[in-house]
This record gives structure tokens, sequence and C-alpha cells, in this order.
């Protein structure tokens, strides 16, 4: 399956995308594991995005439309993975960059509580591995991330969530252009 995807990122980083194509993130922070990151068909969100980093990078924005092969994907829109995740997780939980300790260590220090999602971009690269192991190749990572304020007094429709797409093989790009 081909989806159309959007990619904001400022205008110098669009001129080496233009010549090199879209190199993996390996930053820590990552919502999905390290890869290459889309907006799947949200134009708007890429935009936005666009912004924050042209701003932060004082630049000019810059937005791609990409198309991208969905093959051999870890879809975490289905639930058919959670388990297995779920099991890493609790194998691994103590080794976790976010550890928490029990409840009852935030009742008495609640310098303690760490918000975050760095637990599940690590966990993701877990299972990616596990997966390699079994001979399996995940290509590519989609994920719904709820993420932004509700739009109204007890909404559970966030202002910001959208679905993203983690390209881990360069392949799957199969056309881009930048379209701002």
């Amino acid at each position: 399956m081909i989806v159309t995807c959007y990619h904001g990122t400022s205008q110098t980083a669009a001129k080496n995308i233009n010549k090199v194509g879209f190199k993996a993130s390996e930053r820590d922070g990552l919502w999905i594991g390290h890869g290459r990151y889309f907006f799947q068909e949200a134009p708007g969100h890429a935009a936005d995005w666009a912004k924050f980093m042209a701003t932060w990078k004082k630049q000019v924005p810059a937005v791609f439309r990409v198309s991208v092969k969905l093959e051999n994907c870890i879809d975490l829109i289905d639930n058919s993975h959670w388990e297995k995740m779920r099991a890493i997780y609790l194998s691994k939980k103590s080794d976790a960059p976010g550890f928490q300790p029990p409840l009852m260590d935030y009742l008495q220090d609640s310098s303690k509580v760490k918000l975050g999602h760095d637990d599940d971009a690590w966990i993701i690269e877990l299972y990616v591995k596990a997966l390699k192991k079994l001979g399996r190749n995940p290509k590519s990572i989609r994920c719904s991330i709820p993420e932004g304020d509700p739009l109204f007094v007890n909404s559970w429709l966030l202002d910001k969530a959208c679905v993203m797409i983690n390209v881990l093989e360069p392949d799957l790009i199969v056309d881009f252009k930048q379209i701002q």
C-alpha cells in the first residue's frame, strides 16, 4: 500500500533532502524509534512542524509531500503487536530510560515522576530487533500519536493528534517533492 505523507523541516534541511534524500534520525526522544518521520495525510501538521523547526533554527520552513510504501510495517494502529511489546517492556523495564519506581515512591517524592515517550521509542527499538532475530524485516512503523489539547471540555479529540509513519528503510520512499 502506498500512502501520501508530509514532512516538515527547514529550508536548509530541505536543500540537503533534495540532494541526498531523507536521512534517518538517530537522536533521543523520538516517538517511535530511529528513522525517517512523516505525517500520514496531514499537510497541516507538517506545516506546523516546519514552522516550529524553522523558528527554532531561525530559518524558513519547508514541507515535502512524500509517497511511502507501507511494506513490512509494524502497524501500531492495530493491536496485534501490543502484547509482545508489553512483554518486552516487562522483561526489561528496569533498564528503561524513563523507568519509574512504584507508585508508593511517587506519593513520598513527586520529583521522581518522569513523563515522556523515551520508553516508547526504546521498546519499539527492542521490538524491531526482536522481529529481525525471528527473520522478519520490519521496514516501517505506523502509529497514532495522541498529542495536544482537548478540543473542548471532556473531549478525547486532541488538536495535535496524528498518524505518524517512521520509515526504517529508505527504499520505501517512492517519490517526494518539496511543496513549500
